[in-house]
Parts: structure tokens; sequence; C-alpha cells
């Protein structure tokens, strides 16, 4: 994962402009394994909808798409909050 902030996010909720300070996780994964991912992340986040979106690798080194899928493969999504 890539933790980013904190930031600034401005967006309407609920009718109303809003801002507040965040901070940006981007976490790689196997698309099998997204769902999971997401459950964890919505359990954890104090956020009514948190953000959470895919977003495709459409290409990339083969060394470092073998290791992403190696790590993956091995994955513990068991964090403790």
């Amino acid at each position: 994962a890539q933790i980013s902030g904190p930031i600034t996010s401005t967006y309407r909720w609920k009718g109303k402009v809003e801002t507040a300070e965040e901070w940006l996780c981007l976490i790689k994964t196997q698309e099998s394994l997204y769902s999971e991912l997401e459950k964890t992340i919505i359990s954890l986040h104090s956020y009514e909808t948190p953000e959470i979106i895919a977003v495709p690798i459409i290409k990339g080194s083969r060394e470092y798409l073998s290791w992403l899928k190696n790590e993956t493969e091995k994955l513990d999504l068991k964090v403790e909050a």
C-alpha cells in the first residue's frame, strides 16, 4: 500500500459541499481478491461511503507484475485497527 496525506478533499455530501482532511491509500491486489479487500476497508473506515475504486493494470514490467502476483497470493487481510 502507498499512503499519502494528509490531503484536502472537497466533495458534495448530502446536498452540501464538504471539505475534509483525508489520507489517500493505494492498494494493489488481484481482481479475485477485490471483494474481500473492499469488505475489509469498509469495516475499518470511518466514512459511511468511503471512496473505493478499482483501476485495471493495462501494462507493467514483467518483473513487477510477477512480484505483485506472487505477493498478493499469500495476502492475509486480517488487519487490526
